[in-house]
């Protein structure tokens, strides 16, 4: 998913002018910064429950041919078999000397499933989006970040 969404921070300019340095401030906000990440890695990583009944309708013939020539030669399985790969690839890492923390996924289709702009109408059951998961743990991780700072800033 290559769009940000995200948390600004504010505070860290003051902070770092206070400790003298941005590395010292860098510090400061290390702990929360990796607890936000493990936090919301943890939530993007959670599948939902499978839905009953949903049911898909091919819209034409070249659909269904395509459908059952590839049941017939594996490629697909029906009852479908989730495989956990999208869970699987949520990584993170902080960037721009502990400034910036990333959350991505590397699957091809984590966007249509997990990108709130973006996703399948089909998949609306899928309720754990980018912006969902943020707007979820936005006040927790603001919380911790302005803890660790005015705990600095004393």
């Amino acid at each position: 998913m290559a769009k940000w969404v995200g948390i600004r921070l504010k505070g860290f300019r003051e902070l770092a002018e206070k400790l003298g340095s941005v590395e010292a401030a860098c510090l400061v906000v290390s702990v929360p910064m990796r607890n936000s990440l493990t936090r919301l890695r943890a939530s993007m990583k959670a599948y939902p429950k499978k839905p009953v009944g949903l049911e898909q309708k091919f819209k034409t013939l070249r659909q269904r041919r395509y459908f059952f020539w590839a049941l017939k030669h594996g490629i697909i399985q029906v009852p479908y078999r989730r495989t956990g790969t999208l869970g699987r690839r949520w990584t993170s890492r902080i960037e721009a000397n502990g400034r910036r923390g990333i959350l991505g996924n590397n699957t091809l289709y984590a966007p249509y499933v997990q990108d709130a702009e973006r996703q399948n109408h089909v998949l609306g059951y899928w309720t754990n989006t980018d912006q969902a998961v943020i707007e979820k743990h936005r006040a927790t991780i603001l919380a911790e970040f302005e803890q660790h700072i005015k705990a600095a800033m004393k």
